[in-house]
């Protein structure tokens, strides 16, 4: 049983020696399982690597949408904070954008009006490219071709101290 030549096939080594030990016993049935194994593992890498491709989209994406803090206007302008603050609670951070002309929008995500969402520093996940709620929805908007603009709290900090 041992003469079947599985040369022509493109199989993964390390896949052909875990299932070594079969062949012995049934080789069609072997083969068969073996082609189910290797589609599931091809299949598998190949959500691993769009996964990994829509981060990297998705980070360069959120680079390019981040407003500076010399680029934050407050007069006028609607804010939405997300995430968990360094400097405080999202309505300390909220209050000093209102002190400075700006609009606090408390929703629970993002919607048409809003110019920025600025995203919290203490646990930055997004920063790795994991978006989720009010991210997300943002990232979504801003696909969309809508004006919003992500800010990192060291970037709205920064723009309030810039403000006399």
């Amino acid at each position: 049983m041992n003469d079947i030549d599985l040369g022509d096939f493109d199989i993964d080594p390390e896949l052909l020696a875990m299932l070594e030990p079969a062949v012995e016993l049934r080789p069609l049935k072997y083969m068969r399982k073996m082609f189910r194994i290797e589609d599931e593992f091809q299949e598998f890498h190949r959500r691993i690597e769009n996964i990994s491709s829509e981060k990297d989209r998705r980070l360069a994406f959120l680079d390019v949408r981040f407003a500076r803090s010399g680029n934050v206007v407050f007069k006028n302008k609607t804010f939405m904070f997300t995430e968990t603050f360094l400097f405080g609670s999202r309505k300390e951070c909220a209050a000093l954008a209102e002190q400075r002309g700006g609009i606090f929008k408390n929703s629970k995500k993002p919607t048409l009006d809003l110019d920025y969402l600025v995203l919290g520093e203490k646990d930055p996940v997004w920063k790795e490219g994991v978006f989720f709620g009010k991210i997300e929805h943002g990232f979504e908007l801003i696909e969309q071709g809508h004006r919003l603009q992500f800010v990192s709290e060291t970037d709205f900090l920064s723009a309030v101290g810039s403000i006399k």
